[in-house]
């Protein structure tokens, strides 16, 4: 899970740099999937 949270706050620093929508759409979507994989283990606790 450490390495899931750290992920997402890699990939959100990352978004906030970017200027191409197209790269922000891509990143935004590894973030949604990155949180869903968060919330399911939080949820098998």
């Amino acid at each position: 899970m450490v390495v899931l949270v750290e992920q997402m706050l890699d990939l959100n620093k990352r978004l906030s740099a970017l200027q191409g929508q197209h790269e922000k759409t891509l990143l935004q979507r590894q973030i949604e999937a990155t949180d869903r994989q968060i919330d399911q283990l939080v949820y098998e606790l």
